[in-house]
């Protein structure tokens, strides 16, 4: 009998036994090489050899145990071993019924064996890379197992002869189809979210373009009013006005010529009567006042705008400027001034009082729109930033430490991403829905709605998000009239639900965790009211003053998460629906909020 001994690797690694009558010599010879040496084995080396079988057994079994596929092939691309991981891989890609065996493959080319021409092209140039370049190599590719795609990456690493030449070629691969998987949910996740920031990006573009219009076309109109308004003060500098003297009673003691021009009453018929008998009744009393305490006061001037009537009944504006008028001890003996007439500009005084308004008006909406553009940019900085980090830091982990990390591990960065991507959705939502319900964008569609049954749904709906957070306490009242009658309502499901999701999500954001958030349902006649009840933090006095402003927050929120935009788009939409809602919080003991919304009552 003759022995094969394999004289370069280590004794674990060495010992195959062959039988000359089983075995072809020259194959065997031209895989080995100068590795083995064939001799009569005498009874010492036969004692030797069969310790060293038995070595060789363990390495057998060592490789067999492990779970990844191992295997040997010469320069031809011809199997010398394969492990029993890497033989039921084979019958599984080759659909064999029932496992290959050692001798099944060795000797044989993956075309002998019956894979693929993909396999084929795949072992076949990996191998020619490794001899090119004399270097180990690693590469991917995927089977199907059996109607089941599965992803292995191949390692393939030269061994060299005695001459530095290489003799065989070792294979170790393992199975990434998980990675494989979580790499491809992560590309297809990131895309995902490139396409909700693009949109919403180019939606917030468009808004801003049309403001910016906006501004411009009112900053235009602004300059236009400026220019009427000097049109305005050259007409008044081309009227003649009415110079007067009174005496300290208020009784005319000289008027000229222009008062007859502009009221009809000659000048002979009014001295010494009071110039009060040619106000506007309306004017009488407030304007005989004033011109008292001017009397009295001893102001430096006195300037009012009275309505006068002319001879004819016709109403007469006139701008009064006046000054006292004192003797050489300084005693008041009257007054004297000018009326300047300002019938014909004084509608359009007050035109331009009600342009400058709106002009004012719309630097107001500018200084509110830039404010809500910082809001805004502020919360997208602050609250994408952190979701953001975390699948960053979640996905590098996972790139990098991938091999070493356990399941449970792994598990815990894919929910980490897949809660920062959640997160960042429902903000975008959370403002395209802001958008949605501005008066026009969204019509009212009520139908039938079993009250009791749709909020105890969405309680528990929200309690198994939160999870460990707050209990929600769901009471029902009616009134006693109603208490046989049908409890179906009708109301617009699609907007009820954000209106309670959003006031309970804030009930139990802001609230302890052991603490219990009350939901109260209430349906009386014509009308039905929702009371949410919370022991939270409690909203500050100034901040309830902004409560349904669009991004706004308030100052004791601290790190607790949020965009500002719940309450904002709750009061639109309660608004939408005829409704009102009503706050009442205190810092420290917690927020009621109401909201009550007409209804009919299903028949």
């Amino acid at each position: 009998m003759y022995r094969f001994t394999f004289c370069k690797m280590s004794p674990l690694m060495q010992i195959e036994v062959f039988e000359p009558s089983t075995m072809n010599l020259p194959f065997i010879s031209d895989w080995l090489g100068e590795c083995f040496a064939l001799h009569q084995a005498t009874e010492t080396e036969q004692q030797q050899l069969e310790i060293q079988g038995k070595q060789g057994q363990i390495l057998d079994a060592i490789l067999s145990a492990s779970p990844h596929p191992f295997y040997i092939l010469d320069r031809a691309g011809r199997f010398l071993y394969a492990n029993r991981v890497s033989r039921l891989l084979m019958s599984k890609i080759l659909q064999n019924a029932e496992q290959l065996e050692l001798s099944d493959i060795v000797g044989k080319t993956g075309q002998e064996l019956g894979f693929t021409s993909e396999i084929i092209a795949f072992y076949e140039g990996c191998i020619e890379k490794v001899l090119a370049t004399n270097q180990p190599l690693t590469d991917e590719i995927s089977y199907s197992v059996r109607g089941d795609i599965r992803y292995y990456e191949y390692t393939f690493s030269p061994i060299y002869d005695n001459e530095n030449r290489i003799d065989t070629v070792i294979v170790t691969s393992r199975d990434i189809t998980e990675r494989k998987q979580v790499q491809l949910a992560l590309e297809q996740l990131n895309e995902e979210l490139v396409l909700k920031i693009e949109q919403y990006t180019q939606e917030f573009n468009e808004v801003n373009q049309r403001l910016e219009t906006e501004i411009t076309e009112r900053y235009q109109l602004e300059e236009s009013l400026r220019e009427t308004e000097k049109q305005y003060c050259s007409v008044v500098e081309t009227v003649q006005d009415v110079i007067f003297q009174t005496d300290a009673t208020g009784l005319w003691i000289f008027l000229n010529p222009a008062w007859t021009t502009i009221t009809g009453f000659s000048i002979a018929d009014c001295i010494g009567k009071s110039f009060v008998d040619y106000v506007h009744p309306s004017d009488r009393q407030r304007h005989e006042q004033d011109f008292q305490t001017f009397i009295k006061e001893r102001n430096d001037y006195f300037r009012q705008e009275i309505c006068y009537l002319t001879q004819t009944g016709e109403e007469r504006w006139f701008e009064v400027f006046s000054e006292l008028m004192l003797d050489d001890e300084g005693v008041v003996i009257g007054t004297s001034g000018t009326l300047k007439d300002i019938s014909d500009v004084y509608t359009q005084i007050h035109l331009r009082e009600q342009a400058e308004a709106q002009v004012y008006n719309a630097q107001a909406t500018e200084k509110e729109f830039n404010a809500l553009k910082s809001r805004f940019l502020g919360m997208i900085s602050h609250e994408f930033r952190t979701p953001l980090t975390t699948i960053l830091s979640s996905t590098g982990l996972l790139k990098r430490y991938h091999q070493k990390l356990t399941e449970e591990k792994k598990l815990i960065h894919l929910d980490r991403i897949q809660s920062s991507v959640e997160h960042m959705t429902q903000m975008l939502n959370d403002i395209l829905l802001l958008g949605q319900t501005e008066p026009g964008k969204l019509e009212v569609h009520s139908a039938p709605l079993n009250l009791i049954k749709f909020c105890r749904k969405l309680v528990g709906n929200i309690q198994v998000k939160t999870d460990t957070k707050p209990t929600i306490n769901f009471q029902t009242q009616f009134n006693p009239s109603l208490e046989n009658q049908s409890l179906e309502i009708c109301l617009d499901e699609k907007i009820l639900d954000p209106i309670l999701t959003n006031l309970l999500s804030n009930a139990i954001k802001y609230s302890p965790s052991n603490s219990t958030v009350n939901f109260e349902l209430i349906y009386q006649k014509q009308e039905v009211i929702f009371k949410i009840q919370d022991a939270g933090i409690g909203i500050p006095d100034e901040d309830q003053l902004r409560l349904f402003e669009s991004f706004h927050r308030g100052n004791n929120v601290g790190t607790i998460p949020g965009t500002g935009l719940g309450l904002a788009i709750v009061k639109n939409l309660v608004d939408l629906q005829g409704g009102k809602i009503t706050v009442e919080s205190q810092v420290g003991v917690g927020t009621t909020v109401t909201v009550t919304l007409p209804t009919t009552q299903s028949s």
